[in-house]
């Protein structure tokens, strides 16, 4: 009998976060951290930032921030496009 890992298709996650998240709350964690001195609400909008999106990931498929950022960086012409490609539904 081969042992085989059962757990291939689960998605990579550091504290919980994909990892397009986790370099979202680094990017705010250095925001911060740049322009305040203020260590106490530094730390506490980093968590808070870390937990707000944590809540707001529940129940929705990996790769869904991925996904939403392409969306709203894309342009609307391209969206019409495709959506003319792909045809009556």
């Amino acid at each position: 009998m081969i042992k085989v890992y059962r757990n291939i298709a689960t998605p990579i996650l550091f504290f919980g976060l994909e990892i397009v998240d986790c370099m979202g709350v680094f990017i705010v964690f250095l925001g911060v951290f740049f322009v305040s001195d203020h260590l106490f609400i530094n730390l506490l909008i980093v968590t808070g930032t870390y937990f707000s999106v944590r809540l707001l990931k529940k129940g929705k498929p990996a790769g869904y921030t991925l996904h939403l950022a392409k969306f709203l960086m894309s342009s609307h012409e391209e969206h019409v496009r495709l959506e003319a490609r792909r045809g009556p539904r």
